[in-house]
């Protein structure tokens, strides 16, 4: 497992133009129409000490829906125990208004952080987006919209981006080596498992390690109702966006990819026009693609608002990890040939015009990461990658 010396910063993609679960206004009392729930805090840094229960959560109104968030506050690992990183959970919903009890997603050596989540499922993030449609969705990687959001509703930072102690194995998995005394040290010596409060895939749950004086949220999670979810409805004009099971290396060439989307399209019934979001060089990665409508990964979540344009698509909304049948793609990543979402690909970006395979590299996008390709990396032209297809 990597371990983490350095923090690495981002940008961030607004999400006001998405459409959100409908959200009972009966759900706490600092409700507002707009779907955020709880008013502005303020809350900065903690030490890690886990401070007594105000009283002001866990009572109130049954609630029929579990609501997720990461923590506005930072802690070191010494966060006493399980038991007391579920404290600041409980503490943090509270001072936002939110209803329920709240258990931190954490595990150590000997608990599973999904074990401790009871008989939960479905949640939405504090601004009604569906975070998991369900508990299977959860565990198996295929989130909605990432969990980058406080108790307050806004951004865990300025650029949606933060490291979080899980203490997990893969998503939620006990066992990890990791956890740092059982979250009660902050020797540096030592070292406790994070995940990415801007990702899906398995990366939100378990992405690296950092020592225990490190700081990090805490992912908090709804565990009273077991009240599945869903996206809302796609709008009529917008298109499916997915990722293909198969691979390719970088020398296949892109028509090669097209065709691997209308294959893999018309495998699962679908009709209409599939094209490999791949650029060549002289083109920019948008170029032959039509643009109008939301982007939707088959679950109805959106990648890609249509009231954007190329220029604000560095970032997505909701990473298009899914496969045609709604499955978790087994690629994290696929062949762009970019390095912005605007600029122009090159032979240098593009493995010669993905005819060599030989060439030392190219750049890949995340499929996991909003930061898809702001985030993104190389990869050696050798290697095998999916393909991501936009409907036209």
């Amino acid at each position: 497992m990597p371990r983490l010396h350095h923090v690495v910063t981002c940008g961030l993609l607004g999400c006001s133009s998405v459409a959100c679960v409908e959200i009972d206004p009966s759900y706490g009392e600092s409700y507002s129409p707009s779907g955020t729930m709880g008013p502005a805090t303020g809350s900065s840094t903690d030490t890690g000490s886990s401070g007594a229960d105000d009283g002001s959560a866990g009572s109130g109104p049954a609630v029929d829906l579990n609501v997720a968030f990461v923590t506005s506050a930072q802690y070191t690992a010494a966060l006493g125990g399980l038991a007391g990183a579920d404290e600041k959970c409980q503490m943090a919903a509270g001072s936002a208004g939110l209803p329920g009890t709240f258990v931190a997603w954490l595990g150590d050596a000997s608990t599973s952080a999904a074990g401790r989540l009871g008989n939960a499922s479905g949640w939405v993030r504090t601004d009604g987006l569906v975070f998991a449609t369900d508990r299977d969705a959860l565990l198996s990687g295929r989130a909605s919209y990432p969990l980058m959001l406080t108790e307050t509703g806004t951004p865990v930072s300025g650029n949606g981006f933060a490291y979080v102690f899980t203490g997990a194995q893969g998503i939620g998995g006990a066992g990890v080596p990791d956890d740092c005394g059982s979250w009660s040290s902050t020797d540096p010596a030592q070292y406790g498992q994070l995940g990415y409060t801007d990702a899906v895939g398995g990366w939100w749950s378990s992405g690296v390690s950092a020592p225990c004086d490190f700081m990090a949220h805490l992912f908090c999670l709804g565990i009273d109702a077991d009240a599945p979810v869903q996206n809302p409805a796609p709008a009529a004009d917008a298109r499916l966006m997915f990722e293909t099971t198969g691979t390719i290396t970088a020398d296949a060439g892109r028509e090669v990819a097209d065709q691997m989307c209308a294959d893999e399209a018309g495998a699962a019934g679908l009709s209409g026009t599939f094209l490999a979001l791949m650029a060549v060089p002289g083109e920019a990665l948008f170029d032959r693609h039509a643009l109008g409508g939301d982007w939707v990964r088959p679950d109805g979540a959106v990648v890609l608002p249509g009231s954007g344009s190329p220029a604000t698509w560095g970032q997505v909304l909701s990473p298009p990890v899914l496969d045609v049948d709604g499955g978790l793609a087994s690629s994290a990543a696929f062949w762009s040939g970019v390095v912005s979402s605007t600029e122009a690909a090159t032979d240098a970006t593009t493995c010669m015009g993905w005819t060599d395979a030989t060439a030392i590299e190219s750049p890949i996008a995340w499929t996991l990461l909003i930061r898809w390709l702001e985030g993104q990396g190389t990869a050696t032209c050798e290697g095998a990658r999916g393909v991501l297809c936009l409907e036209q």
